[in-house]
């Protein structure tokens, strides 16, 4: 049996599988926005979600008169753009499927002018992938790894000198060795993260070379 057989055979079975277990997946009845049951019922705010985008709940609202109305942000990505989880169970193999297939998914909120102008439900997965801003890798240290792609694709430290990478990164998260330099950009969304990613950033003859983010599921580097 030859090789190009067996693949095409597993593949085959995993799209099989992905069907069936699709055929099985458990359809929610959409409920009005409660207070209450956000805040307690964390896991089942998925239900909740487009009651709030249809009617316009969050529409021209200011950052705080959100956190007033569903609590503590879950995810900060910068000044215009937070998530709240949706929750979803996991206690059988249909929601399992939805969790690997599919990803978790947020409420995902903009601002533009200070107030709020677009909702929309998200994946967890579909982070956006930003240019560096010195100013919000700064403040928003959990959520660095949006800028980490472009930092490495663009060579933006390459060639710098160990004062000149801190003085654009700062000090703030990371640590600093003879010849490294070890920033935490916070858990790159994907399963079963233990620890935070990282961007490594490695020096020869005082001078940057190599710039390698690492982490559970990541490893890019440059050049």
């Amino acid at each position: 049996m030859n090789r190009k057989y067996i693949i095409n055979s597993f593949l085959i079975y995993c799209i099989l599988i992905n069907l069936l277990i699709s055929s099985c997946v458990t359809f929610y009845k959409n409920e009005e926005f409660d207070v209450h049951k956000w805040e307690t019922n964390m896991e089942e705010r998925y239900k909740m979600a487009n009651n709030i985008i249809n009617k316009k709940l969050l529409i021209g609202k200011t950052k705080n008169e959100v956190i007033e109305l569903l609590g503590e942000i879950d995810l900060i990505f910068d000044e215009n753009s937070i998530w709240y989880f949706l929750g979803g169970s996991e206690e059988n193999i249909c929601d399992i499927h939805k969790m690997f297939f599919l990803g978790f998914y947020v409420l995902d909120i903009s601002f533009k002018e200070n107030s709020v102008h677009k909702v929309i439900i998200n994946r967890y997965y579909n982070y956006p992938k930003k240019e560096f801003n010195k100013y919000n890798w700064e403040q928003f240290v959990d959520t660095r790894y949006t800028m980490s792609y472009s930092i490495i694709k663009k060579r933006i430290l390459i060639g710098k000198t160990k004062d000149e990478v801190i003085n654009l990164l700062g000090t703030k998260k990371c640590v600093i060795e003879h010849n490294m330099i070890r920033y935490s950009i916070g858990f790159l969304p994907a399963f079963f993260r233990d620890y935070p990613d990282s961007l490594e950033i490695i020096f020869e003859n005082e001078k940057v070379i190599k710039v390698i983010q690492r982490g559970s599921w990541a490893y890019r580097s440059a050049p």
